[in-house]
């Protein structure tokens, strides 16, 4: 008989891509949530998982079970915060998505202050970029999300509310001569850029291209450390967040683009359809917070 526990072990080995992190998550030995999963390969008679020098990956048979394995065990965690809800003893899990770095706002500040409120909730947090948060909200494998992306362009079944704006800055070696604080200006100029798909790069290139400014793009790369620390080196120019350059770092000449100010918004993001308690009320903390100006920012 398949169990449940057998099904958690195998969608949690398979988040986490190795034996060993799913086994650290699930706060199990690994040769227990090993165990687990060899039962129900074995109860199932298919082999579900293949071992690679990276980690694991799911075989054809694997993937056809782990979607389904991933709503039972999303259900039976429902279930129980629905159960929870109903006496008033909200508990459960939240599974939360960020960018990395997550802007200015103060992500540990934020979780504390929301576990002090509701110690029965646990948040666990994801990072990736734009287009890998949007997938994994869409697979159902997150329940809400901290991005880059516009509340008003998101795909359908999600919804998003802007929590703050982050201004955009200029950022140049200390000796260079800027020939203006406008976009135009870097026409031609040598420019460290941001990889495709990264909702900061969709940000600025909308701007570039209505500016009509055409940098010549040097080096890509979404670490803002290293963005920093290329322009310190005189390897070119960027466009950072401003708690980029507020950060400890190298030191870079910082330009005010504008008027108008560029800006990028940080968007809370969740499924459009009813939340599980525990996801509900973290929504609900959050956005009240923003609401009322109390969302934490990084000092």
């Amino acid at each position: 008989m398949v169990e449940l526990r057998q099904l958690r072990a195998f969608v949690q080995v398979t988040h986490a891509g190795t034996f060993t992190r799913g086994a650290e998550e699930l706060h199990l030995a690994q040769s227990a949530v090993s165990h687990a999963v060899g039962q129900l390969e074995a109860e199932l008679g298919f082999q579900l998982l293949r071992r690679t020098p990276r980690g694991v990956e799911l075989t054809e048979a694997g993937a056809t079970v782990f979607k389904r394995a991933r709503e039972i065990v999303a259900g039976a965690d429902a279930i129980r915060s629905d159960l929870a809800a109903l006496t008033g003893l909200l508990a459960g899990t939240v599974a939360m998505g960020t960018m990395l770095p997550p802007g200015p706002i103060d992500l540990p500040e934020l979780l504390a202050n929301f576990h002090a409120s509701h110690p029965g909730i646990s948040v666990h947090v994801r990072e990736g970029s734009a287009p890998e948060i949007v997938a994994l909200l869409q697979r159902d494998e997150l329940d809400v999300a901290v991005t880059g992306l516009p509340a008003n362009g998101l795909p359908d079944g999600l919804a998003g509310e802007q929590l703050i704006t982050e201004e955009l800055l200029l950022i140049a070696p200390p000796d260079h001569r800027l020939r203006g604080a406008s976009l135009v200006a870097l026409t031609g100029e040598p420019f460290i850029g941001y990889r495709r798909g990264s909702a900061l790069r969709d940000t600025i290139d909308a701007a570039l291209r209505a500016a009509g400014a055409s940098p010549e793009v040097v080096f890509e790369t979404d670490e803002l450390v290293s963005v920093r620390e290329l322009v310190a080196r005189s390897l070119g120019m960027s466009i950072v967040p401003r708690s980029t350059v507020d950060a400890d770092g190298p030191h870079v000449a910082v330009i005010r683009l504008g008027p108008p100010q560029l800006s990028r918004p940080l968007t809370l993001v969740w499924r459009a359809r009813r939340q599980p308690p525990a996801a509900g009320a973290f929504l609900n903390f959050v956005r009240d917070a923003a609401a009322t100006n109390r969302v934490p920012l990084a000092r």
